[in-house]
C-alpha cells in the first residue's frame, strides 16, 4: 500500500480512538477465493488496550469465514456522523479504514472476553441478563479478532461554505499512536491521500 502522501498534516489519535469506540457498525471486506471482493456489515467493539477490534459470527460458517479462511488480510471500514448537506452537493462525514488480519476464536477466555466486549458495548444496561444469554449460545458463535496493522482517518468537512477534508494514515500498530494527527481544513479543500 502507498504511504500516506501529506504526512504534515496529522489527525490526533483520539479522534481516531473515537471512531473505532463509537462506530455503529462497520463493513468487513473480505477476498473470495476467486479473487472476487466481498464485504457484510458487522457490529463489532474495539479493545483499545490490545488494539483489536472484536466481531462475532454463526458457528457454522458461511462465505465471509470461508473467505478469512483463504485470505485473513481484510479491510474494515467505520463511518460516523454522517450528514447530508445537499444545498453544497456534500456530506458530511467521519470515517475510518483499518487495516490488518483476523483470527477466527472458537474457544477459550479470548472468546468470552470479545463477546463480552460486544455486549457491553450495545447493551451495557442489560449485561446480567447478556451474560446468561451469552453463557447459552456461546458455542454456536465463533469470535473474530482484527488485528489492527493501519488505520486511515477520514474528516469531511464543509467549514463556511468551504468544502475540507480531513485524513491521516497510521502505518503500524507501534506507531498508530504518533503517527494519527490532525490535519486542518483550508480554503482550497486539500485532502490527505491514503490508498
Amino acid at each position: 500500500m502507498r504511504e500516506m502522501r501529506r504526512k504534515d498534516r496529522l489527525l490526533d489519535s483520539a479522534d481516531a480512538v473515537e471512531i473505532l469506540k463509537n462506530g455503529e457498525y462497520g463493513v468487513l471486506a473480505t477476498v473470495t477465493e476467486d479473487g472476487s471482493p466481498y464485504s457484510v456489515p458487522m457490529s463489532y467493539a474495539f479493545d483499545a488496550e490490545s488494539h483489536v477490534i472484536y466481531m462475532h459470527c454463526s458457528a457454522e460458517g458461511g462465505q465471509k469465514i470461508d473467505n478469512i479462511h483463504f485470505h485473513p488480510e481484510v479491510c474494515f471500514t467505520i463511518i460516523r456522523q454522517t450528514e447530508l448537506m445537499p444545498e453544497k452537493f456534500a456530506t458530511r462525514y467521519w470515517s475510518a479504514n483499518v487495516f490488518g488480519s483476523i483470527a477466527i476464536i472458537e474457544d477459550g477466555p479470548e472468546k468470552q472476553k470479545g463477546i463480552e466486549a460486544i455486549l457491553r458495548k450495545y447493551s451495557p444496561e442489560y449485561m446480567e441478563k447478556g451474560l446468561k444469554y451469552i453463557e447459552g449460545a456461546i458455542r454456536k458463535i465463533h469470535v473474530l479478532r482484527l488485528d489492527i496493522r493501519r488505520i486511515c482517518t477520514y474528516l469531511r468537512a464543509v467549514p463556511d461554505g468551504a468544502i475540507g477534508r480531513l485524513g491521516a494514515c497510521s502505518q503500524s500498530r507501534t506507531n498508530c499512536e504518533q503517527t494519527i494527527a490532525r490535519q486542518r481544513d483550508n480554503e482550497h479543500g486539500a485532502q490527505a491521500e491514503c490508498e
